[in-house]
């Protein structure tokens, strides 16, 4: 056998040579060569489910979604959802003070799957994702509307203007505890305001957002909320 796994082949020649015969006989061996790269991949963490196989990874974070949005109805009109998740990991004092993880790191999953398959995957709601190239394409024509009168926006207690405020969020793949008992993800918003003076003459109030990990706990079948940590803002 040779090192790279090719064919060996041990002949002799038969042909005819000034009336000598000489009688070859052709003897094939091939040498089989079997990998099995299964075998030869990275151990999955001990702790971590986040090489586990896709279709159980991704049915228990289905049924978490569900859970995350059902107090959001009112709140996945277009473009209120990024198309990607994101990858603010989820800190290692989370994980181990909310899903019993033994690790020195912070955990990101490797999952390749996007949010509308998750989120989403009966297709009802597909026009809330969109990327940042059309969030921005959206934004730009509801400020439009705006300023021209074609939004009415109803003024808040203690405002002195109407305000046009445009919210986006994201979030990142879940990351369960090794029983699928405890999940961990993390949400972020961006949220942008505006505020109109006079009419045709609209002002922007700036950018502001934050981010926090929420933990899940399962009941039975249910997904519910257990615990919230702040993780940054910015305005």
């Amino acid at each position: 056998m040779t090192p790279n796994g090719l064919v060996v082949l041990s002949f002799l020649r038969e042909r005819k040579h000034h009336g000598v015969e000489l009688r070859e006989s052709v003897f094939k061996l091939s040498l089989v060569w079997s990998l099995s790269l299964g075998l030869l991949a990275a151990a999955e963490p001990r702790d971590l489910v986040a090489a586990e196989r896709p279709d159980r990874l991704t049915r228990e974070a289905i049924a978490l979604f569900r859970s995350v949005l059902k107090h959001k109805p009112g709140e996945l009109g277009s473009c209120t959802l990024a198309n990607r998740w994101n990858r603010y990991p989820v800190p290692e004092e989370v994980a181990r003070r909310h899903l019993g993880m033994k690790l020195h790191a912070e955990l990101v999953s490797p999952n390749t799957t996007t949010p509308a398959e998750v989120i989403d995957p009966e297709g009802a709601i597909r026009q809330a994702f969109c990327g940042s190239s059309e969030a921005a394409r959206q934004m730009d024509a509801q400020v439009e509307d705006f300023r021209n009168g074609g939004v009415n926006v109803e003024k808040r207690p203690f405002d002195l203007n109407p305000r046009l405020t445009v919210v986006i969020r994201d979030y990142s793949f879940p990351v369960f505890d090794r029983g699928y008992r405890r999940a961990a993800i993390v949400m972020a918003y961006t949220s942008r305001q505006w505020v109109k003076v006079s009419d045709g003459e609209v002002r922007s109030l700036g950018i502001s957002g934050a981010g926090e990990a929420v933990v899940y706990a399962k009941h039975g079948r249910l997904w519910q909320r257990a615990a919230r940590e702040h993780l940054f803002h910015f305005f």
